[in-house]
């Protein structure tokens, strides 16, 4: 019985191994030119070794290479095929859009590294387009997409593209708004455009969050007042501000006790019987804390 064991896990090693040679192989042809051999290998590796996450990652790989080649409609092939798999894999289950994301993200930043921001906005823009042909999570999905674009426009310093798509955005959300006023799917487009706002102005050289914040906050505490009742409105209002306290703690504890009196005040007044949460509840007493101690050790 152990001996079959140990056999089986022999056997998926050396495939494992023929694998990672055949990668290898694959991407050393497409770097040296020899695109039309490349093709045809990783095809036939494909076909042998069908649901290996390797070989189906190298589709970005040729996307790269190709794109510097200056083969667009080859690399876009590749660069479509790629985004296919991924976007299918979270069609299927829901819980790895979460992944997903987090792996778009520092796949787009070191995209813009390595082949500049052009490449990683090609790529972003194409998880986009394909998310919204997928059904379920793609909302989420989508404005995940969007945020990791504006982050990567505000690193790249591309600020009249990053507020252009912001701004897009917000008057979208604002369009929904107007149509409902009651719609939580309007208050969380909002809230998300004018999120993306304060976190590309985060970014950008000279850029504003300051009035982006402004922004976000204003409208957050005019949602939750007028709508104590709704839980999802009223724990957005109170992540956003707890966050944002504990974040200017170390460098204005006066600025995060500003916030917290934002809190308080609404929660002796149209908050006055919304139930938060013990967690908020230790954790804003904890900023309380840091914020004494901050001015302790003026």
């Amino acid at each position: 019985m152990q001996a079959d064991k140990d056999q089986s896990a022999a056997d998926a090693k050396r495939e494992e191994a023929k694998v990672r040679r055949l990668s290898d192989e694959i991407v050393a042809l497409w770097a040296t030119g020899k695109r039309e051999d490349a093709e045809e290998k990783f095809e036939a590796a494909l076909k042998q070794y069908p649901d290996s996450e390797l070989l189906k990652s190298l589709h970005l790989m040729a996307f790269r290479i190709l794109s510097r080649a200056n083969l667009p409609n080859e690399a876009d092939q590749h660069l479509e095929i790629f985004v296919n798999n991924a976007i299918g894999l979270a069609a299927k289950d829901p819980a790895a859009v979460e992944e997903l994301t987090f792996k778009l993200g520092a796949l787009a930043q070191l995209l813009a590294q390595q082949d500049g921001p052009d490449a990683a906005v090609a790529l972003l823009d194409a998880f986009a387009n394909r998310a919204t042909k997928m059904d379920g999570a793609n909302a989420e999905l989508k404005s995940s997409i969007l945020t990791e674009k504006i982050i990567l426009l505000g690193k790249s310093g591309k600020a009249e593209d990053g507020r252009a798509l912001v701004a897009e955005h917000i008057a979208a959300a604002k369009l929904a708004i107007d149509t409902d006023p009651t719609s939580l799917k309007a208050f969380y487009q909002m809230s998300s455009a004018l999120k993306n706002r304060e976190v590309l102005e985060t970014f950008l050289k000279g850029g504003d969050r300051e009035a982006a914040w402004t922004e976000l906050s204003d409208f957050l505490d005019g949602q939750a007042r007028a709508h104590p009742d709704n839980k999802a409105i009223t724990m957005r209002f109170l992540n956003e501000h707890s966050i944002r306290a504990g974040y200017l703690i170390q460098t204005s504890p006066d600025a995060a006790e500003v916030v917290l009196k934002r809190i308080a005040d609404f929660r002796v007044k149209e908050g006055a019987n919304v139930k938060v949460p013990e967690f908020i509840d230790r954790e804003l007493t904890q900023i309380k804390k840091r914020i004494a101690d901050s001015r302790g050790r003026e």
